[in-house]
């Protein structure tokens, strides 16, 4: 399978996760556990936890994909946010 439909496949599956974990915090019995004062529940925690996992890595990896492919010119290195040349503790 190619990588960028993986890191796809991950953050969709992540995000909805991330739904269905703050879906879960709006239930009933989350919002009296709260109350309670012993927090959310653990299944709210785990949606939201492996949901942001997932959306990250999905994320960083599609991210990472698309910019190592991309080919460094010298107009890209000229318009970057830190010039070399005008640090000079770098040089």
């Amino acid at each position: 399978m190619n990588k960028k439909v993986i890191s796809l496949v991950f953050l969709i599956v992540g995000v909805v996760l991330l739904v269905l974990g703050f879906q879960e915090l709006e239930t009933f019995g989350s919002r009296l556990s709260r109350a309670v004062g012993r927090g959310p529940s653990p299944r709210a925690v785990d949606l939201l936890i492996t949901g942001g996992a997932c959306t990250a890595f999905g994320g960083l990896r599609l991210f990472k994909n698309s910019a190592s492919t991309e080919q460094l010119t010298g107009a890209s290195l000229w318009f970057s946010p830190f010039p070399i040349d005008k640090f000079p503790l770098f040089c």
